[in-house]
């Protein structure tokens, strides 16, 4: 049957990056595709690589600070 319903376009989600690890959250869009009168829907993570980088440098700096040990990124000068 037609019709029409409004659903978010944006939302969130809030999952560990790693095993264990603290909840991120992630802005979300839902796409979705009508063909031959068949929906079909999922939803895209946006900036998830910056979600990633974020959740590196939280472990990063949890290593560093329990083991009193600067951690080198690069090439030392």
């Amino acid at each position: 049957e037609k019709g029409q319903i409004r659903v978010p376009e944006v939302f969130w989600i809030g999952i560990p990056v790693f095993e264990g690890g603290a909840p991120y959250r992630i802005e979300c869009k839902l796409r979705y595709r009508l063909n031959d009168g068949k929906l079909t829907m999922w939803f895209e993570m946006v900036r998830d690589h910056k979600v990633l980088e974020a959740a590196f440098m939280d472990i990063w700096e949890e290593i560093a600070t329990g083991t009193s040990t600067k951690i080198w990124r690069g090439t030392p000068a």
